[in-house]
């Protein structure tokens, strides 16, 4: 897709736009400052917004929209791949991971989480994973950007899972 100022947000086909707008550009997703503005529709829009030179913003999009290719991947494309032993880092809360998970899942913890960046860059396969597929595409998308070139995101987190791979996996 060739983008351009007047290319329209939605069109550039993000599952998740509303984190790619909060997390990479600052703009919160309606709804959550009061009085903000409606959230920008185009390309020209989100610059002003963000006082960044449209080609800024074009060179970041564009980026985006390399990393974002081939992030998301389902539970049952998942189940297949066990076999292969990717890593499975979920990016939950303790809470939620001790309700439920993944077994063989590693609990993504800030004191570990420099060293198993850098063992993460050698990984073949890195899923992140969450309750509905929101956080671990951020955490995927993240991946990516300090170089683990194999992060991908569990679309749907363990409640697609849960849904499609294992019914009889916890929920809440």
């Amino acid at each position: 897709m060739r983008l351009s100022p007047e290319t329209a947000l939605a069109s550039l086909g993000l599952p998740h736009l509303a984190t790619v707008l909060d997390e990479m550009f600052y703009v919160p997703p309606p709804g959550l400052v009061p009085d903000a503005p409606a959230p920008p529709t185009t390309v020209a829009e989100l610059a002003a917004r963000t006082r960044l030179p449209v080609p800024g913003v074009l060179t970041y999009l564009e980026t985006i929209l390399k990393m974002n290719d081939g992030l998301e991947i389902s539970a049952v494309e998942l189940a297949a791949l066990l076999p292969q032993k990717p890593v499975l880092l979920d990016v939950r809360e303790r809470w939620e991971f001790d309700t439920c998970h993944i077994a063989g899942s590693i609990l993504l913890e800030p004191p570990t989480f420099p060293a198993l960046l850098e063992r993460l860059k050698g990984e073949a396969l890195v899923i992140a994973i969450c309750h509905h597929g929101v956080r671990s595409y951020s955490a995927a998308m993240y991946l990516r950007g300090q170089g683990v070139a194999a992060a991908r995101s569990l679309a749907g987190g363990v409640a697609a899972w849960a849904e499609t791979v294992d019914p009889t996996m916890a929920r809440y």
